[in-house]
């Protein structure tokens, strides 16, 4: 039986009698937390750069002290509700701080920045493993179904009318930020009320992602299909390229894990077809109409400041037998914002535009040469052996849940195909390591995991 969320009726594996009034108001009252966080990540950005702008530069790590701050409740109400769980995020993201602190030793990084960076390192599984320790009850989760649909069908509107009346009617934006000066296709990228494109243009493919995957499963509506809408148009007004690539790959993927357990019959076999031309024909044409862009990154002589990290990092692996050069050494905001590392002046990368110790953006807008470059080859791979294992649950649970409870599917699903565009976008974006991206992907992992360990409790 399929049971739609927000109609779940006595009698659904999702209800029990025997749910305990105190367990069920932590519960509650954590659903609405998230919901708040969710609410405050997506501005995060926006309000350090205002604060910052008037001198108030602790509010630097501002979604660091939110991340803390959300924590203690989550922690307190798993203690009090006996829903502590060690799993492998903990012990993977416990193992990596220990490599990242003991390679920061050895390689003689000052505490402070050894602390800091550390941190940052580890803030990406932090987020998971404090999600999955979500205290939650059976009569809860059809709130935190109705929570991540309002928000994710209601973001691509509100982002769109943000960005009509401020940056097209009214010519100007009250969110401080930055936006290229350079044109694509004869246009200015928008950012919404994010403090740059890139961001803007993350939130959107997620919220479009979201609601691909809602009508595979079956939950089509004029609403649905408006979000969709405004959420792709968000994605190509940002003029990001990632973001404009994995689009229609992310939809290919979708439309394949959810029909893969299915009859395939030849008016299937056809759509599978029809949607892989038509993945590869957008991908093609993005491609060849930004192929200067390419040339840039891409190119044998490029002297990108990515592409030079990348190289540089993989430089410092050989030197190093993949150990890397330390946290906070490398490619990180620690690098280049507690102090200028002294390696992008060995590397030559130093004294270019967005690599100077006065204006480092590009330095940080990145994350596979970072962790490449401060903890090796051996470290990153911990990390990426957490988001594989991740990733292998997730679609295992979503497939287990596809006709049970299709909502609990369809996070699943959207979860999966989100994790996958941090992790192929990080050579160009840190989509799965900072704000607001890398909150809502790594977020909405340790949902499912909190859902999947909640829906199969007998208490």
């Amino acid at each position: 039986m399929i049971v739609r969320s927000g109609s779940y009726v006595p009698g659904n594996r999702l209800v029990s009698s025997s749910d305990n009034s105190f367990r069920y108001l932590i519960s509650r009252i954590v659903t609405w937390l998230v919901f708040l966080m969710y609410l405050l990540i997506l501005l995060s950005n926006s309000i350090s750069s205002y604060f910052q702008a008037k001198g108030n530069t602790e509010f630097r790590f501002f979604d660091e002290a939110m991340l803390v701050a959300f924590s203690v409740p989550i922690i307190v109400g798993s203690i009090l509700t006996k829903k502590v769980r060690i799993n492998v995020t903990i012990v993977l993201a416990a193992l990596l701080m220990v490599y990242s602190v003991l390679v920061s030793l050895v390689n003689d990084v000052p505490l402070r920045i050894l602390i800091l960076g550390v941190l940052l390192l580890v803030k990406p599984l932090l987020i998971l493993a404090i999600y999955q320790q979500l205290p939650l009850e059976r009569r809860a989760v059809s709130g935190i179904f109705r929570q991540i649909r309002f928000l994710l069908t209601a973001l691509p509107l509100l982002c769109l009318l943000y960005l009509f009346w401020f940056e097209i009617l009214l010519g100007f934006n009250p969110i401080p930020g930055e936006v290229p000066s350079s044109t694509r296709f004869g246009m200015t990228a928008s950012r919404s009320f994010f403090v740059h494109p890139s961001p803007f243009s993350s939130v959107m493919l997620i919220c479009a992602i979201y609601q691909f995957v809602r009508i595979q499963l079956g939950y089509k509506s004029a609403i649905g299909y408006i979000s969709l809408a405004l959420a792709v148009l968000g994605v190509f007004l940002s003029l990001r390229i990632k973001a404009m690539l994995f689009l229609p790959f992310g939809f290919a993927l979708v439309f394949f894990l959810v029909s893969r357990k299915l009859t395939a019959d030849f008016g299937r076999i056809i759509k599978q077809v029809v949607i892989v031309l038509a993945a590869v024909t957008a991908i093609f044409v993005i491609v060849f109409m930004l192929q200067t862009d390419f040339n840039v990154y891409f190119g044998v002589d490029s002297d990108a400041i990515r592409t030079l990290l990348l190289k540089g990092a993989i430089q410092l692996n050989l030197d190093t037998f993949g150990f890397g050069v330390g946290a906070g050494m490398y490619g990180s905001a620690i690098s280049v914002h507690s102090h200028f590392s002294r390696f992008y002046y060995l590397l030559g990368i130093a004294g270019r535009y967005g690599a100077t110790p006065d204006y480092s953006a590009f330095v940080t807008d990145q994350w596979w040469s970072w962790y490449l470059g401060e903890i090796g080859l051996w470290g990153t791979s911990i990390f990426v052996l957490a988001l594989l294992l991740g990733a292998r649950y997730l679609l295992t649970t979503a497939t287990e849940f596809r006709h049970k409870i299709p909502e609990f599917s369809i996070l699943a699903y959207t979860a999966l195909a989100v994790l996958s565009f941090g992790v192929l976008t990080g050579f160009a974006d840190p989509n799965l390591t900072s704000p607001p991206a890398g909150y809502l992907i790594m977020s909405l992992v340790g949902i499912v995991y909190s859902l999947h360990r909640t829906i199969n409790s007998r208490v």
